[in-house]
């Protein structure tokens, strides 16, 4: 005689799981969610990695290869959404779905006024893309499942686009303008730029969302030794080996937050984290010194100019070439403006085109002028209004509310690419700032099915 316990997965008042017994099986819905989240975070790292593609003779053009992968992922995320609604039902909240509609209404009347003002096509196309995966995934980011179906296939991708970062640091990049893809020449690029693996930099920014989970998931298990690894790849990747100063600063304001959110939200400082983190960040600050990354971020720091004094020609460029008009309805999707004559400007026939500056929030000015950006900030207010108590029982929402600071501060002082190669970015920025606008979740629980009745006839 024997008896059989089945277990189901309960929603109780919208929960979800993070974990299940063996032999749980999880909705439908939700499995195929699941799969169309590997789907389109898998094409999306192939999309970032294309540069592969023709270091390895295959001949494929690179613009059409990144725009029918860029498609591709949307409509996966698309599809993912639809079932993300069906996994878990939430409710309008804060009038969030009407304002999805807004944004994503907005992002084609942006397209057309691109179109209208003669912008560059392939731009009008890139960031009409990237803000319609900025809806998706705001959509998908309210969801717990989303978040816990997502996170194998991102830990994935970071971790394998990390081993082919380093296996491609030295190995030259490709340049893809109106005229074809050429191979750049290295020889005389500093910090491993203009390389394929800095083409692959961009898979990094999941590893912000990914280590900020870690840093409160309540469970210590491999899944949040994986999650916690993940800030040690950004730092290697970010810090030591492109030597960027804003991902330095980036690292030590996320652990800045979570040391403040710990003692004010959870009212109790773990330790052990705590001292894990400092020894894991003076390991890598022994290591970035050793390597002379810290005395390279220190000369960049105190070059002529100072730390901010590009930024500032950029912004005067910004103000001086925007008319009455475009601070009301934008330049559209590709807009530009005039700016300094420095590299990162897109030079054709003579003329400086910059797509963005690096007070990032000045580009979705340029795009849709001022109304376009306080508009954005409506997904942003939410954050600052009163919470139940029973909103910071989710990890997911911990996670959100240690890491959204964070990358507000980003969005200030650094420059902002709407387009689909960011995905990551964005993926970031959807599934954090989505959770503010989240109705109270309850973790979700493994329940007993009632049970079986037992018989005793043999």
């Amino acid at each position: 005689m024997s008896q059989q316990v089945d277990y189901m997965l309960d929603y109780p008042a919208l929960g979800m799981v993070d974990a299940a017994p063996a032999g749980a099986e999880a909705s439908p819905a939700s499995r195929s969610l699941g799969r169309w989240l590997w789907v389109a975070i898998g094409l999306a790292t192939v999309m970032i990695a294309r540069e592969l593609f023709q270091w390895m003779g295959i001949p494929i053009p690179q613009r059409v290869l990144a725009t029918g992968l860029a498609l591709l992922v949307l409509a996966s995320l698309a599809v993912a959404g639809i079932q993300a609604s069906r996994a878990q039902y939430l409710p309008s909240f804060h009038g969030f779905k009407g304002r999805l509609v807004i944004l994503t209404l907005w992002v084609v009347w942006l397209a057309g006024w691109g179109i209208f003002r003669g912008n560059f096509s392939n731009m009008i196309v890139k960031e009409s893309v990237g803000f319609l995966m900025i809806v998706v995934l705001l959509l998908l980011g309210r969801s717990d499942a989303a978040w816990e179906r997502g996170r194998t296939p991102m830990i994935l991708a970071l971790y394998v686009g990390f081993v082919l970062i380093v296996l491609t640091m030295r190995v030259p990049g490709y340049a893809t303008n109106f005229e074809g893809t050429k191979e750049l020449d290295i020889r005389y690029a500093t910090r491993h730029l203009d390389t394929i693996g800095s083409s692959m930099s961009g898979i990094a920014p999941v590893a912000l969302l990914l280590g900020a989970w870690g840093l409160v998931r309540r469970r210590t298990d491999w899944v949040r030794v994986l999650l916690l690894g993940s800030l040690a790849i950004y730092v290697i990747v970010l810090v030591i080996i492109f030597e960027f100063r804003g991902a330095l600063a980036t690292v030590a304001e996320l652990l800045g937050v979570f040391v403040i959110f710990s003692m004010i939200v959870q009212k109790r400082l773990r330790v052990g984290t705590v001292m894990l983190l400092l020894l894991a960040a003076g390991i890598g600050f022994a290591l970035a010194y050793s390597a002379g990354v810290v005395t390279e971020i220190q000369r960049r720091f105190n070059e002529p100019g100072g730390l901010f004094q590009s930024r500032v020609d950029e912004t005067t460029a910004f103000f001086k070439d925007m008319g009455p008009l475009d601070y009301v309805v934008g330049r559209g999707m590709g807009g530009w403006y005039n700016g300094p004559s420095w590299k990162s400007a897109t030079v054709i026939n003579g003329q400086r085109y910059w797509f963005s500056n690096h007070f990032g929030f000045l580009g979705w000015v340029l795009r849709g002028g001022v109304p376009f950006l306080l508009f954005a900030m409506t997904f942003v207010f939410p954050m600052f209004t009163p919470k139940p108590r029973a909103w910071y029982q989710n990890e997911y929402n911990l996670a959100a509310l240690v890491l959204t600071p964070v990358l507000l501060f980003n969005i200030l002082v650094n420059p902002v690419d709407f387009g689909p190669d960011a995905f990551f970015n964005l993926l970031t920025w959807g599934f954090c700032f989505a959770r503010f606008s989240t109705p109270v979740t309850e973790m979700p629980q493994w329940t007993e099915a009632p049970p079986q009745q037992i018989s005793y006839d043999y």
